[in-house]
């Protein structure tokens, strides 16, 4: 598989991706474009590239319902071997941003704090960064 990370108009060869895509199509090879938009939508003046583009299948990713994110926060305590109260999960899953980088990061920073302090990961504890954020 091939990937091709951030696709943007202008920022890439045309050329080069319209002989890319067909030599993975020759050989079997799946290709996956990430990027902030639909590829198709993308201002493209190669019209067998803008062809092939239009019909590749696409996934939007969505923000993490409360579940999944309550899970992210959770998985991430358990990845620093922190326990952590389900009153400190649902005060962060109701104050952060809804994504995986930003609690990560939450976490990263009450693991931090906690043991720079020697104190618990408390539900005051991440009152306590978030307002300092």
């Amino acid at each position: 598989a091939l990937v091709v990370e951030d696709l943007k108009a202008g920022e890439f060869d045309e050329r080069a991706l319209f002989h890319l895509m067909n030599l993975a199509r020759e050989d079997g090879v799946y290709v996956l474009f990430t990027g902030r938009g639909v590829p198709a939508s993308l201002d493209i003046e190669l019209r067998d590239l803008l062809s092939r583009l239009r019909a590749v299948p696409v996934v939007a990713l969505l923000p993490p319902d409360d579940q999944l994110f309550r899970g992210l926060i959770v998985k991430f305590c358990a990845d620093r071997q922190l326990t952590v109260d389900e009153s400190v999960v649902g005060y962060l899953a109701t104050r952060l941003e809804r994504s995986s980088a930003a609690a990560r990061q939450a976490v990263e920073r009450l693991d931090s704090e906690a043991l720079r302090l020697g104190r618990p990961v408390t539900r005051a504890l991440a009152a306590e960064l978030l307002r300092d954020a």
